[in-house]
């Protein structure tokens, strides 16, 4: 999204990811799923369309007052045109922050209406000089283990660890299992850790190379009718539409157009509209060139996860022996520019050794806990009397401090690429949902207590909107933890 104020006007572009085809029902859409249902007073509704262009015009009136907001959301079919809004205000009494609330709703129903067309829409991705038949189906399991700063595995740990410690001291006895039990735990944890990298990269869909940099994503807008015959009579055959079209177009060096993929299309019920066609090429190797060159760390292994929700993540014990996961999901979702924050906020945690250091804390309480009921037995019938408590203060802390370095991460990757109101729309659109369910930019205690290494979704995003000058922010780590614990004492008041 750019945002631009000329006198007495509000004006805000923003790219979107859905075909030029479609955009011609965004007017439609935007009035009766955001217009009639934002505002208790709307005027003048109209749409209409001039040539290519599709407008959206409407007045709505802010109270019982005569103040009131006209605005105009143009959508074009040309291809490679944003959607334009200009919003001007009756008075100047009308403020800029409900200005920009307004700007925040409109921003949030454009992602409902582009997940809206992700209903209509195929998605085939594709890694050109990579054949066809390499792509491997991805574990969710193990991603989602070794992603959220790996704070999800390190939870598993200790369960398992308290579970060693009941075997060991069942087999061996107590003296042996305090003498055994930490250093089997902590050493599998080590394991664990350092061959994170490799297990994401195996069981992900494609890997980038310098070679073979790019990620190309074929993108059809279907009609209803299309939708339906390829849902019911094609659904399994998706990876069959996948390779036929490749092996048309790609491997004998054509670009993916209607004309070329046309007879496949046909085979398979699709009439190819070339409005309805968009084949977005990211060389992501690039970026991620580019984001380890800033932050002067190595280049991890990249790695790419054929799903649709957007994500990144990166694991290992360091850069040069890490990865980085991107889904096809961030690829089409995300501008190459909020991808590229999104990438250096990965890229943040492994110059950090962030996994390390969780695996560190984590590792000194478990020692710390063992060896308190081993020597100290007042503390060890403490601790084993209100284990359970203890048990989840313990959880409840451990994603506490992962909020620490999600925040340092933000904030970080703010300092190096210097665009950090462009990673906050990255994480708009990345939880556009969960903005909408929350009625916009807020959050409430519980928001920060929950199992969730991540802080608030808003709080981050009103924390990056409000930078304006990252290279003045020094100690990025300790100015997080400072943030993240104002931003909880927030949500008591």
């Amino acid at each position: 999204m750019t945002l631009t104020q000329p006198e007495g006007e509000f004006h805000f572009s923003v790219a979107t990811e859905t075909t030029p085809g479609y955009l011609r029902y965004l007017p439609e859409f935007l009035e009766n799923y955001y217009v009639l249902r934002a505002f208790r007073r709307v005027e003048n509704i109209r749409r209409f369309n001039i040539g290519n262009q599709y407008y959206l015009v409407f007045t709505a009136y802010l109270s019982k007052s005569s103040e009131h907001i006209d605005v105009t959301i143009e959508a074009s079919t040309e291809r490679g045109r944003p959607i334009h809004v200009i919003i001007s205000r009756s008075s100047p009494e009308i403020s800029e922050e409900l200005i920009k609330g307004i700007q925040e709703n409109i921003l949030l129903e454009l992602q409902l209406f582009e997940d809206y067309a992700r209903q209509y829409t195929l998605y085939l991705a594709y890694i050109p000089g990579q054949k066809i038949s390499e792509q491997k189906y991805g574990r969710g399991i193990l991603e989602k283990l070794f992603t959220d700063s790996m704070v999800n595995l390190f939870i598993i740990f200790i369960v398992v660890a308290v579970g060693t410690f009941a075997l060991f001291n069942a087999v061996f006895g107590q003296e042996l299992s305090l003498l055994l039990s930490p250093i089997v735990i902590v050493v599998s944890q080590l394991l664990v850790v350092a061959y994170s990298g490799r297990l994401i990269a195996r069981t992900s869909d494609w890997r980038i190379t310098k070679d073979r940099p790019e990620v190309k994503v074929l993108q059809y807008t279907l009609t209803e009718q299309e939708a339906d015959i390829l849902r019911k009579k094609h659904r399994k055959e998706l990876p069959k539409i996948r390779k036929e079209i490749y092996d048309s177009t790609l491997a004998t060096g054509k670009q993916i157009t209607c004309e070329n993929a046309h007879p496949i299309f046909t085979k398979y019920g699709i009439a190819c509209t070339p409005q309805n066609l968009i084949v977005k090429t990211v060389n992501l190797y690039d970026l991620v060139s580019k984001a380890c060159g800033t932050f002067n760390v190595p280049i991890p292994t990249i790695v790419v996860s054929n799903k649709m929700a957007a994500n990144a993540a990166a694991t290992g014990l360091s850069p040069k022996r890490g990865t980085m996961l991107v889904t096809t999901g961030a690829i089409v979702q995300l501008d190459e520019n909020e991808l590229f924050q999104i990438i250096g906020h990965e890229v943040s945690h492994l110059k950090g050794h962030d996994p390390v250091v969780l695996l560190f804390i984590l590792s000194t309480e478990y020692m710390l806990r063992i060896y308190a009921l081993s020597f100290f037995p007042s503390i060890a019938a403490i601790i084993q009397g209100v284990f359970f408590i203890y048990f989840i203060v313990l959880l409840g802390s451990i994603f506490f401090v992962g909020k620490f370095f999600e925040a340092k991460s933000d904030l970080e990757a703010a300092v190096y690429l210097n665009e950090p109101k462009v990673a906050a729309n990255a994480l708009r659109k990345i939880g556009f949902r969960r903005l909408i369910s929350k009625g916009g930019i807020s959050w409430s205690f519980l928001d920060w207590i929950r199992l969730d290494p991540h802080p608030p979704l808003s709080w981050r995003i009103k924390r990056l909107d409000e930078i304006e000058n990252p290279s003045q922010i020094k100690h990025t780590f300790l100015k997080s933890v400072g943030d993240v614990f104002k931003g909880f004492l927030s949500s008591l008041t």
